[in-house]
């Protein structure tokens, strides 16, 4: 069955749906709602405040991302450590969640120089965790079976 949801800026989207997607198009539908309740809030609110202090649509934005850069990500503000490191993190994994990126063409050019070298630095750093793991469990299990041979020689 396919399903058409309508929206404020009239952007039509189809879903498509199968029986097994039923909590998928749920799941769908309840985010829309609640994506649309925010973007009106954010709207109103633009209008209000635009109102009331005389803002124009270029100085709402630049307080829009004024407040946007000012609200802490998961890891803690943006660059303070935590946040740094959570981004230095982000790079050297690959994962590049795209939340939080450097704004200068030098902070750029940095972050490709510093993926560039720590990226294969992490795998080596990786490849050498898992060797020394396995020769841990190498030997807990090379031991386990000694004093397994040891008990039943016994008998």
């Amino acid at each position: 069955m396919s399903m058409s949801c309508h929206f404020v800026n009239d952007v039509n989207v189809n879903i498509n749906v199968n029986v097994n997607d039923d909590v998928n198009v749920i799941d769908n539908v309840i985010v829309n709602d609640k994506d649309e309740e925010i973007r009106r809030e954010i709207s109103t609110t633009r209008e209000i405040m635009q109102a009331k202090y005389n803002f124009s649509d270029e100085d709402f934005e630049e307080l829009e991302t004024v407040v946007v850069k000012s609200i802490p990500h998961g890891a803690g503000y943006q660059w303070q450590f935590v946040g740094a490191f959570f981004f230095c993190t982000v790079v050297l994994t690959t994962v590049g969640y795209g939340h939080s990126t450097p704004a200068t063409i030098g902070g750029k050019l940095f972050c490709m120089i510093f993926a560039l070298f720590g990226i294969p630095l992490g795998l080596i750093m990786f490849q050498s965790i898992g060797e020394r793991v396995n020769a841990i469990i190498a030997f807990c299990l090379a031991t386990v079976s000694l004093k397994g041979q040891s008990t039943f020689g016994e008998s």
